[in-house]
């Protein structure tokens, strides 16, 4: 396990939310997508190599979440 790959993975979960951010129809949506974006963004700034267990839970549960927020529908 390391940093690394922990971080190319909470990056695409960023980058999802902010794909939805910059489709959003509506201000209301954007928020949402934003509060939604949050905690990966705090995860990925706080994260250090000795939080061993968090780095496994994200590389357990946040592909998941990747794909949940890939398959939304679009606000389109």
């Amino acid at each position: 396990m390391t940093t690394k790959r922990v971080h190319a993975v909470l990056n695409a979960v960023i980058a999802a939310h902010s794909g939805r951010i910059g489709a959003a129809d509506d201000p209301q949506t954007a928020r949402a997508w934003r509060a939604q974006r949050a905690p990966p963004l705090i995860e990925r700034d706080v994260l250090t190599a000795d939080g061993r267990e968090r780095i496994a839970e994200i590389l357990r549960d946040m592909p998941a979440l990747l794909a949940v927020v890939r398959e939304e529908p679009r606000d389109e």
